[in-house]
């Protein structure tokens, strides 16, 4: 059998009382040690704590009770069970040691079974607590090297912390600053686009009507008329619309979407612009394409008419 590692005293000036105990704890393999006297028993407890003191009530020197008291006034001594022993049967006698600091209370003459359940229990709870204890101090061992790690570490996590919230205030700032350039760029653009449209309508559009009611010939005619198409292409939002909005789209597919728009005959759309009827054809089907009406019972003019 394994060899236990618990060591027991035994307090008893009868030596017939020690060998009997000694003899039941050994086959237990139970480290015991022996002691006559209240003093030795003071003595060797000092020098080696057991983990068990089986303690005689009567004793030459002094009086168990007075060994217990001292062992539980000492800080070193204190935690180390105790188990009376005697012949005294009295419930006063219990009383007494119990309240001398002692667990347990073992009556004379013993009996094998009860001694071993007895000192069987009080080592158990000794080994509960030495493995509780050992749970704790590792317990608080890792909470202390938790502790430390953050204690180490907070200074610098407070600094990355606070580098973030400065990078993300100069990020807002920054994107409210492009904002308002691209805010004041598409203003500006806006309002260039709004001047050369009205100086258009206002400086050109004028002479072109005094022009076509003078007399000209039908080739001069219809160079203004061209003339006039591609001006008011340039002034209208619906062309600028459109090829902002479909960039696909060819400078000749947006004419001809124009002069749809406008309610222009195909025919018309290939005198004023100078290209055969199949090449007007040719855009159209390209423009409804490009505009996502391939295959649809769509009108292009109403369709380009609810883009303006």
């Amino acid at each position: 059998m394994k060899a236990k590692k618990e060591s027991v005293l035994i307090v008893d000036d009868n030596r017939d009382n020690l060998r009997l105990l000694s003899s039941i704890l050994a086959k237990q393999t139970y480290n015991v040690r022996l002691a006559l006297t209240g003093a030795d028993a003071l003595e060797g407890v000092h020098k080696k704590l057991p983990d068990l003191i089986l303690l005689d009530i009567k004793l030459p020197d002094m009086s168990g009770y007075e060994v217990c008291e001292r062992l539980k006034a000492n800080a070193r001594t204190c935690d180390v069970p105790v188990i009376f022993i005697s012949v005294l049967n009295e419930v006063s006698d219990k009383l007494k040691a119990f309240s001398a600091g002692g667990v347990d209370y073992i009556t004379k003459p013993f009996y094998a079974e009860e001694v071993m359940a007895r000192v069987e229990m009080q080592i158990s709870i000794q080994r509960i607590q030495r493995t509780l204890e050992k749970k704790n101090k590792q317990l608080l061992h890792e909470q202390n090297r938790a502790k430390k790690f953050y204690d180490e570490h907070e200074t610098e996590l407070k600094k990355r912390t606070s580098e973030l919230v400065k990078t993300n205030e100069r990020l807002i700032k920054a994107n409210l600053s492009l904002n308002g350039i691209l805010k004041r760029k598409q203003k500006g653009e806006e309002s260039i686009k709004e001047s050369v449209t009205s100086n258009i309508k206002d400086l050109v559009f004028p002479y072109l009507k005094k022009l076509k009611k003078s007399r000209l010939t039908k080739a001069q005619r219809t160079l203004v008329d061209i003339m006039e198409t591609n001006l008011d292409k340039i002034a209208s939002p619906f062309v600028n619309k459109l090829s902002s909005k479909y960039l696909d789209l060819t400078p000749t597919e947006i004419r001809v979407a124009h002069f749809v728009k406008d309610g222009k005959r195909n025919k018309e759309i290939a005198q004023m612009m100078n290209l055969s009827l199949g090449t007007i054809l040719t855009h159209r089907h390209s423009i409804r394409r490009k505009l996502g009406l391939r295959n649809k019972k769509v009108n292009l003019k109403k369709h380009l008419i609810s883009m303006d």
